[in-house]
């Protein structure tokens, strides 16, 4: 028994050698967490919606999409313009009227009264102030028509998009604050083995100061401390992480902190068939190819109306500081201009090409947005089965480590137990809380993967 006892000098000394290479000689002072910011998931997606960086570039395309039907009603409204000029000539032509006539009178049968002719008809003055206002409406132009019709299903279709990429930005967010409350369940599971370490690592002194351990024991559960410390370094680091892209998300500069739905995992997974139907009917981005098709068949009536004539009508008020022949400093026109192209260079049916060439890219798509509609549909409802089998059978398996670690570490400080069987009972209860974590954020992530593939968005029952 000579062996256990604990000799003064040289093993301190190679211990505490070994734990000044460790960098353990003592617990090391953790620096103080910075101040989070925690948000419910339901503010978090609101904050999302209303002013993340995500969000404010969709409404961008969506803004663009109304400008663009905006853009392609112009050729179908009126166009009101107003013009104003000065003209100064070199030379003035001017004919006095009354002279004119009282030259001819000798020779004119009956007299004429020039009191109403004007004194001098203005040919071409010196110079000129000149104002006009003028308004062109298009009466019959059926292309125009179509081509807004057409721009209304594309804007629709680039809506539907838009949507949709906020339903997947949306399960993006819930899916990494699900990802950020794993980490930080991880964190508090190496915390634990880290407490378990010191622990062990003290019992492992006391029983080499008493001489019932040996200095290979007390060695390695310095040892274990070290890599338990380090793992729970390494954990908190991942929090932060996490936590920092929850921030980058929604905008925010550092870590936020958001509270998952744990509720809202209880709730029931339809059924497969249900899932698919859904998905078939609220899908936004199969929504968005059916528009992009309405779109392109309205594009190819709109080509081919190109070959009818289009009328417009025109009226125009205009006014001068000099007088016109008639008399008047002022007066009013109105116009009929009837247009037929008959020849355009093909321009027509290269527009009639393109527009049948986008309808058969849209139905292809269509086809295949619907088979990975159901799919996705049913691959989500089955994951959130799986999900939810494997985290019972981790909270199973937790119980049963946590269990074992107590009784292991009871029998440890007994001295009934060898030192590795007791570190090997906090590693599996350590794996087995990492394990309950995993399992955890993978259900919620499969109720979030489930909203995206049926359509729906986060947050909504």
């Amino acid at each position: 028994m000579s062996c256990l006892r604990p000799r003064p000098a040289l093993p301190r000394l190679v211990l505490l050698g070994l734990a000044l290479t460790l960098g353990v000689p003592s617990r090391p002072a953790r620096a103080a967490a910075p101040l989070v910011q925690t948000l419910t998931l339901e503010d978090a997606l609101r904050r999302f919606r209303d002013g993340s960086p995500t969000a404010q570039q969709l409404a961008g395309r969506v803004a663009e999409a109304h400008a663009t039907v905006r853009l392609s009603m112009a050729p179908a409204l009126p166009v009101v313009a107003l013009n104003g000029g000065y003209t100064r000539n070199r030379d003035d032509a001017v004919v006095s009227m009354s002279k004119l006539f009282e030259g001819l009178q000798d020779s004119l049968p009956v007299e004429i009264d020039t009191k109403g002719f004007p004194s001098d008809l203005i040919i071409q003055p010196l110079e000129q102030w000149t104002a006009a206002a003028s308004v062109s409406v298009p009466l019959i132009a059926p292309q125009a028509w179509l081509d807004i019709a057409a721009s209304r299903r594309a804007s629709e279709a680039a809506e539907n998009s838009v949507e949709y990429a906020i339903v997947s930005a949306e399960s993006a967010l819930v899916k990494a604050s699900w990802l950020a409350h794993a980490a930080e369940l991880q964190l508090q599971a190496a915390q634990h083995a880290e407490e378990a370490a010191t622990r062990h690592r003290d019992t492992a002194e006391r029983h080499w100061k008493a001489g019932t351990g040996t200095e290979l024991e007390l060695l390695v559960a310095e040892t274990e401390l070290s890599k338990r410390r380090s793992d729970a370094a390494q954990a908190d680091a991942d929090l932060d992480h996490a936590r920092r892209a929850l921030g980058a998300l929604l905008g925010l500069s550092g870590a936020v902190v958001v509270r998952p739905d744990l509720d809202g995992l209880d709730r029931a997974a339809p059924d497969a068939e249900t899932a698919a139907g859904t998905a078939l009917r609220l899908r936004p981005d199969l929504h968005a190819a059916q528009s992009q098709q309405a779109a392109a068949r309205l594009a190819q009536r709109s080509a081919w109306w190109r070959h009818a004539p289009t009328l417009s009508g025109t009226a125009t008020l205009f006014g001068s500081d000099v007088a016109y022949p008639t008399g008047e400093t002022d007066g009013w026109r109105l116009g009929l201009n009837a247009t037929w192209v008959l020849f355009d260079g093909g321009a027509r049916y290269g527009m009639l090409g393109v527009a049948r060439a986008r309808e058969a890219q849209a139905q292809g798509s269509i086809a295949q947005l619907e088979l990975d509609a159901e799919r996705q549909a049913q691959d989500a409802v089955a994951a959130i089965d799986v999900a939810r089998r494997r985290l019972a059978l981790a909270t199973q398996g937790l119980e049963t480590a946590q269990r074992a670690e107590g009784t292991a570490e009871r029998l440890y400080t007994a001295g009934l137990l060898s030192s590795l069987d007791a570190i090997d009972a906090v590693q599996r209860r350590l794996d087995a809380e990492v394990g309950r974590a995993g399992a955890l954020a993978r259900l919620g992530m499969a109720h979030a993967e489930l909203d995206v593939a049926t359509g729906r968005r986060a947050g909504t029952p």
